[in-house]
């Protein structure tokens, strides 16, 4: 990169600077005196600047901002007809790719936010004529910012704020296509289609956006979750989703992508980041300090660095980094200045000639009413008096410097108003001053004196097909051929190796196309034989090489017609077509039509290959071959010879003219067809577009009813499952009062049982003890009539003794009586326990029985015999059985369980879990009532059932089940019933069920 363009602002103003690299040189292209951002745009060839001039009244008020067109072919600014209406103020203008369109912000009327313009420029001398195209304005009226035009031209890329807090989202303007743009811009602009390509951008409005054409894709910055960081993102285009670069940072300045896509530069927290576009690493290649500040990137591939500038508080340093090595080399220092931006220049040698032969504008003074409205410009060969519009016919004196207004034929055509409100100077209208008269033209070069010359004024020319036509004429002239073939030597060898086609190389081939120019056949055939490979892998040509393939299809005869604007709109139209096809019908569909494309190109290269290279036969001499054609000629001319010649030449004349005759018929014909099919195609085109925005507006409806209906899906799966949670809870709600009850019952049943219990044990207590009395009363009277007859016995051995004391004859000695019965000696008897009392006083001389236990006789039965005891005897009384003691409380709780969760088991059984489940409810019902019998075998089956069923409901919870049953609720009571079967196990109960205990 020889030259570059810097925007430059001081205290006294900002300034538009052009730059050589190699030595320094500098040329002042613009300077205003209001210290605000220019926000240039540099014309594809460089032949015009776009720049924001703005501009305050003389008497303060209000700053309004304007766009003029720095004019760098003959030095002078010329202004958008918006720039003269104090009711617009306009701003950051940008050119297409091919600079006959330009796009800016306007603001209408004094309203705050900015719409989106765009307009087709056409420029003679330094005015400008535009024919405005399209508008965008946001259906929230909240503003555009910043366009951007996608290459071709045909597309536009531009912020849009969607939120009053601030949502820019990427958009799009597609001028090709009919839409509702500018429908709130009131009839200021024509409607096209407009796209929203991103969601959620969140970009930042006041850093310029970045597209690249490689990988169509866009950079742009944008805030971070919760707006405190900025961070750098890209989408493709198509795609809506984005994709964020790097890490973020507080603060991003500016960002710069590689014409290739492959790497993305930027400006942030006072250091430089270098970011992979295709993996996303990111490092920081340039550091920084405090107070300092990176600005103006831009990449140079052709020395592969990187140039950018740096500020702090000294002023300004022109640097650049290499890409390969990371070495960091300051080329030039700028004191006192602070640099906003750097444009790079193409390397081309008019634009070169053009920069280095420009008259820089001095320093702007201080003006009269506008700071941007006079300049002075040295070195231009114009009239001032013309200039000023003051014409005269006196040969004016000039000191070589001119006061230069902003197009004073249109500044007149304003109505005559006072000073506005807001303090600008509007001009008064003068329409007693004649228009401008044009400046006389320089004469071209004369192509047969100097042919590169000429060729390079043709380069300058708006519309270079005439000139490069005019050829045709002098195609015998064997020097202007020999210096074209010269010409187109050059050019090519100085584009080898460039990854851009110059200009000068396909002017110059279509100036041999139009000079039949069959000496450069071989330059032409190199470079259809370099793009041969690329077409024959199903790839297109490059413009050159598609330049010199039009080129020697012209010069063989294959095509009757050859234009430079002719052959550049064939290739850019196959261009565009592929790019249609692949964004409405996929990357599939482009491959195929570039297939066909490529094909054709085979073809046709194939064709030209097959002629004859004269240039390349060694042993063919034109000149000599010339001279013995004329020595020929004039050896055997004759008159009749020459009479023949003439009335051939005179026929040839006259079919001359019937040909070009039938050749403007043909092209009439051929335009008219054109016409038609072209009209055709566009109502086609039209055709297409309504079906497709049908077709579109059908799958829109059709969307919206599928969505409908997933929602009413959604809601009623939501209602149903809602009604199945409510059944759950009135289930789980339904078996906690069951369950309360069922304790409320038990507990009942428990407080039953052991009243019922303890009236029983009242009763054998109140039995056993009437009994008990009974047999003390039987037995107190059967030892009372024991007692009688054994008195009765007495007195009667007491009379039998004394009858045999009278009847005996002496007395006998008396034998000892027996041993008086003391008080309080022991009787015979002993205590009864059951009779509370001594049994009376057995005869002393009657010993006691002691009667062997076999031979006490039942109780019971000798009473239902009626047998007395005798006197003499004693009988054990059988004790009463004391009544058996309630069941522990655990065992009717776990009866309850039981045969509660039994009969759950069994209902869910029936209703659907199988019949498994159902026999395990059975079983543990079964278990239940045994525990309720209080026998053994009912513990023992109570034991099994309450194993089996929790085995049984934990494995149900973890299996799949219905969705209106709960898995941990199952496993929740298989637990449940573990811990009551282990209660079961209890030593107490184990005890009371052991094998003593009756099974039945």
């Amino acid at each position: 990169m020889e030259w570059i363009v810097i925007e430059a602002v001081d205290d006294t103003g900002a300034r538009l600077t052009a730059l050589r690299l190699s030595d320094g040189q500098s040329r002042l292209l613009f300077a205003t005196e209001q210290p605000a951002p220019l926000n240039a745009s540099l014309h594809p060839q460089v032949t015009r600047i776009a720049v924001d001039a703005v501009s305050r009244g003389a008497t303060g008020g209000r700053s309004r901002s304007r766009v003029g067109i720095v004019n760098l072919e003959r030095p002078g600014v010329g202004w958008l007809r918006q720039s003269l209406d104090p009711q617009w103020r306009i701003g950051h203008a940008v050119f297409d790719g091919a600079g006959s369109r330009l796009a800016l912000e306007g603001a209408y009327d004094g309203v705050p936010i900015s719409d989106i313009y765009v307009y087709a420029l056409t420029f003679s001398g330094n005015s400008v004529r535009e024919e405005i195209l399209a508008g965008a304005g946001n259906p929230a009226r909240m503003g555009c910012r910043q366009p951007l035009f996608v290459e071709g031209g045909n597309q536009l890329l531009y912020m849009r704020n969607t939120l009053a807090e601030g949502a820019w989202e990427i958009c799009a303007l597609d001028l090709d296509r009919d839409g509702d743009s500018a429908s709130l811009l009131e009839g200021r602009a024509p409607s096209v289609l407009a796209l929203t390509l991103t969601e959620g951008a969140d970009a930042i409005p006041d850093i310029r956006p970045c597209y690249c054409g490689a990988i169509r894709q866009v950079f742009w910055v944008g805030r971070t979750r919760g707006a405190t960081r900025h961070q750098v993102r890209t989408a493709r285009l198509g795609v809506r989703p984005h994709t964020d670069l790097g890490p973020s940072h507080l603060k991003v300045e500016e960002l710069c992508v590689a014409r290739g896509g492959e790497l993305l530069a930027a400006s942030a927290d006072g250091q430089i980041w270098l970011t992979d576009v295709e993996t996303g690493a990111t490092l920081a290649i340039v550091q920084g300090g405090h107070g300092v500040s990176h600005r103006g990137l831009a990449f140079d591939e052709a020395e592969g660095r990187l140039l950018f500038c740096t500020n702090d508080a000294t002023g300004a340093r022109i640097r650049m980094v290499d890409l390969a090595s990371r070495e960091i080399a300051t080329l030039h220092t700028l004191p006192d200045v602070s640099v906003i931006a750097l444009h790079g220049v193409v390397d081309d040698a008019a634009v070169w000639a053009r920069l280095e032969g420009f008259a820089s504008v001095e320093q702007p003074g201080k003006p009269e009413g506008d700071a941007t409205a006079v300049h002075r410009i040295e070195g231009m060969d114009a009239d001032p008096d013309v200039l000023m519009g003051r014409a005269t016919d006196e040969a004016p004196t000039w000191d070589g410097s001119v006061e230069m207004v902003e197009d004073p034929t249109l500044e007149v055509r304003l109505p005559a108003e006072d000073p506005a409100a807001d303090g600008e100077t509007r001009m008064e209208a003068a329409p007693e001053i004649p228009a401008p008269r044009p400046a006389r033209p320089e004469e071209p070069p004369d192509p047969q004196a100097d042919f590169p010359r000429w060729m390079k004024h043709v380069g300058g020319l708006d519309d270079p097909d005439k000139a490069l036509i005019s050829l045709e004429k002098l195609r015998e002239d064997p020097t202007l051929r020999e210096a074209a073939r010269l010409y187109l030597g050059t050019q090519r060898r100085r584009a080898a190796g460039r990854e851009d086609v110059p200009m000068p190389l396909l002017q110059a081939i279509v100036a041999a196309a139009h000079l039949q120019l069959n000496e450069a056949r071989g330059e032409l055939l190199e470079l259809c034989r370099r793009g041969r490979p690329r077409v024959d892998d199903g790839g297109l040509l490059e413009t050159d090489e598609h330049f010199a393939l039009a080129a020697l299809l012209y010069i063989d005869g294959h095509t009757p017609r050859f234009s430079w604007s002719k052959v550049y709109r064939d290739y850019e139209g196959m261009l565009v077509k592929i790019n249609e096809v692949l964004e409405e019908e996929g990357e599939g569909a482009a491959t195929r039509i570039m297939a066909a494309f490529a094909d054709g190109y085979s073809r046709q290269i194939a064709g030209v290959l097959a002629v004859v290279d004269p240039s390349s036969t060694p042993t063919f001499d034109e000149r000599r071959f010339k001279e013995q054609s004329l020595a020929q000629l004039a050896a055997q001319a004759t008159i009749e010879e020459a009479r023949r010649q003439a009335a051939l030449e005179e026929a040839e004349v006259a079919r001359e003219a019937e040909r070009l005759e039938a050749e403007r018929r043909d092209a009439e014909r051929l335009a008219a067809e054109r016409r038609e099919a072209e009209r055709r195609e566009a109502a086609e085109r039209r055709e297409a577009e309504r079906r497709e925005a049908e077709r579109q507006a059908a799958e829109r409806r059709e969307a919206e009813r599928r969505e409908a209906e997933r929602r009413e899906a959604e809601r009623r799966k939501a209602d149903e499952a809602a009604r199945w949670e409510a059944q759950r809870r009135r289930a789980e709600e339904e078996a906690a009062a069951a369950e309360e009850r069922a304790w409320a019952e038990r507990r009942a049943a428990v407080e039953q049982a052991e009243s019922l219990a303890a009236r029983q044990q009242r009763e054998a207590r109140q039995a056993a003890e009437e009994a008990a009395e009974r047999a003390r009363a039987e037995a107190a009277a059967k030892i009372a009539a024991a007692e009688r007859a054994a008195r009765e016995a007495e007195a009667a051995l007491a009379a039998a003794e004394a009858a045999a004391r009278l009847q005996q004859p002496a007395a006998p000695t008396r034998p000892a009586a027996a041993p008086a019965r003391t008080a309080g000696a022991p009787s015979g008897d002993a205590f009864n326990p059951l009779m509370g009392a001594s049994t009376p006083p057995r005869p002393a001389n009657r010993p006691t029985p002691q009667p062997d236990r076999r031979d006490v006789p039942d109780f019971g039965s000798a009473t239902r015999r009626g047998e007395d005891f005798a006197p003499d005897e004693s009988v054990d009384l059988p004790a009463a059985a004391p009544p058996p003691a309630a069941a522990p409380p655990i065992v009717p709780i776990a009866g309850l369980f039981a045969a509660a969760s039994g009969l759950s088991l069994a209902i869910l059984g029936l209703t659907g879990l199988g019949g498994l489940v159902a026999f395990l409810g059975v079983l543990w019902v079964a278990g239940g009532g045994g525990l309720f019998a209080d026998r053994r075998w009912g513990w023992m089956l109570a034991l099994a059932g309450y194993g089996l069923n929790a085995i049984g409901l934990i494995a149900l919870g973890v299996g799949p089940l219905p969705e209106w049953l709960s898995g941990p609720l199952f496993v929740v009571w298989g637990i449940a019933a573990a811990g009551l079967g282990a209660a079961l196990l209890h030593p107490n109960l184990r005890a009371r069920f052991g094998p003593g205990r009756h099974k039945f």
